[in-house]
């Protein structure tokens, strides 16, 4: 493959025309799915109200529960602005956000982990920023 995306794209092999293909009818990498049963409204009833509100006061008195009441514990941002994408350069985030997806399946393949996308604007992106309010998940990967 070429080193910038003009030649890429002009270069598409079988591989790269399957890639479009799959990307498209799949509309993505990923997704997010629940892990419990929801049969009805008494699984609903306990996974959101009025149940919910159980975990929601053992955080308040106890923070720490939120790694054993949450998926906080098993998930990671992939957080990029998309200015160095593999060797594609600054393509942006929108752009970007395919390989972020497919940075996700690896983290889920091969740790298990659920791993969640966040791309960013044209901000420039620093550790301190990803963290500052942030409470979904435990840890951060940023990413170029």
């Amino acid at each position: 493959m070429g080193d910038t995306m003009a030649e890429s794209s002009e270069s598409l092999t079988g591989l790269g025309k399957r890639a479009l293909e799959l990307h498209a009818r799949y509309r993505g990498k990923i997704q997010t799915a629940p892990k419990v049963p929801l049969r009805g409204a008494q699984d609903l009833a306990v996974w959101y109200t009025p149940g919910v509100a159980e975990p929601c006061r053992a955080i308040v008195n106890e923070p720490e529960a939120v790694f054993s009441f949450t998926n906080r514990a098993n998930t990671v941002a992939i957080v990029s602005d998309g200015s160095r994408v593999l060797g594609l350069g600054d393509i942006g985030p929108e752009a970007g956000l395919p390989v972020m997806e497919g940075k996700a399946l690896l983290f889920k393949l091969f740790g298990g982990i659920d791993a969640i996308p966040a791309e960013r604007g044209p901000t420039k992106i620093t550790r301190k920023r990803v963290k500052k309010g942030n409470c979904s998940w435990r840890r951060d990967w940023l990413d170029d």
